[in-house]
């Protein structure tokens, strides 16, 4: 048995990164090996805890547990120069949502990785959603996430009718 944070990516084969808290029974994760191990149970627990981030210089996949599943530990960037890219697109939307006078693109990594470590992870949007404000209606922060490679695809804000039709694994009401 492993025991990880919720929001701790595992690999899942042919579905890619996803966080331990979206695990289902019957999943294979990919092992150190190249064979796989099938999810015969998840328990799901709250408890306060001191936790550890391994970090070794380049190195952000590692081999956990007896059997070795492949897991991945590390903030997640944007390939090559997308953040610049997607910064400058939706910084307006995010500053205006969390009704900010500045924001520069360590900001805007900085809370991409908060909406992935503490929102919710929806598999329809291959990403996290998390509530952020929004004056005048709730907006959502959603950070899009490779399920192959864990990097961030895109960070900006939806709104909850926007979310309603694209993900109603989250339940919203049009």
């Amino acid at each position: 048995s492993i025991e990880a944070t919720a929001e701790h990516p595992f690999y899942i084969k042919g579905k890619g990164w996803n966080p331990a808290n979206s695990l289902k029974v019957g999943q294979a994760l990919q092992l150190h090996n190249g064979t796989t191990v099938v999810v015969k149970e998840v328990d799901t627990s709250v408890r306060f805890e001191k936790v550890y981030n391994l970090t070794v210089a380049n190195t952000h996949n590692y081999f956990v547990g007896w059997d070795g599943v492949l897991v991945h530990n590390c903030k997640r960037f944007f390939k090559g120069d997308q953040a610049v890219i997607h910064f400058d697109k939706h910084a307006s939307g995010i500053m205006k949502a969390l009704n900010l006078k500045s924001y520069n693109l360590k900001d805007y990594l900085n809370d991409a990785n908060h909406v992935i470590q503490t929102g919710t992870f929806v598999p329809e949007l291959s990403g996290y959603v998390r509530l952020i404000g929004g004056k005048g209606s709730a907006k959502y922060g959603l950070v899009g996430v490779d399920r192959t490679t864990g990097q961030i695809t895109t960070f900006h804000i939806k709104t909850v009718s926007e979310l309603a039709k694209k993900a109603p694994s989250l339940g919203f009401s049009k």
